[in-house]
């Protein structure tokens, strides 16, 4: 595009009558956008504090496993132990015995079997937490444009109670004389 024709196409553009748009149909598209923006902001925070709730309750079941799994490890270690010790085989406590290793095997076995859903929930966790994080600035964020929007609103009326006004004011002398 050249220089000139951009300029005979910026007079034909504002030489052309421009679409008439009401100040109504104005306010009815501002309080539109802001609804869209509330309703997107309300389901992203919402969508974030569920995940963030979820990871944590992730996060306690976890811990719940890992702790029973190291208590029954400690218990099944200490009970076989004892039934070891009662059927007369020497003490599992002495290093190189074959019960010893037995014991040993049980107790890793139910250590890993308490600590393998946790080892594998910790990135789904952290992803909880910052989606919590991201759900708390996101709440931050509708709090301030639903006060924004509600201002917006306020705005809006006044300037409409302002028009009515001014079109009663230009309709009351007429009707006086």
């Amino acid at each position: 595009m050249t220089f000139g024709n951009f300029n005979t196409a910026f007079q034909n553009q504002f030489e052309s009558p421009l679409a008439a748009t009401s100040a109504h149909d104005i306010a009815n598209e501002i309080v539109w956008r802001d609804q869209q923006r509330t309703h997107l902001l309300a389901g992203f925070c919402l969508l974030f504090w569920i995940v963030g709730a979820a990871g944590m309750g992730l996060l306690v079941y976890g811990l719940n496993e890992f702790v029973m799994g190291v208590r029954l490890s400690d218990a099944n270690k200490y009970l076989a132990a004892k039934a070891l010790q009662d059927a007369g085989i020497k003490s599992p406590l002495a290093s190189g015995d074959s019960a010893n290793q037995s014991v040993d095997k049980l107790f890793n076995n139910l250590l890993n079997d308490g600590t393998s859903f946790f080892h594998h929930a910790l990135p789904y966790i952290d992803g909880a937490l910052i989606c919590l994080v991201l759900a708390a600035l996101c709440t931050v964020w509708l709090v301030f444009a639903s006060r924004r929007t509600t201002l917006n609103r306020i705005n809006i009326s006044l300037a409409q109670i302002s028009e009515q006004l001014r079109q009663l004011a230009k309709a009351s002398p007429a009707e006086t004389r």
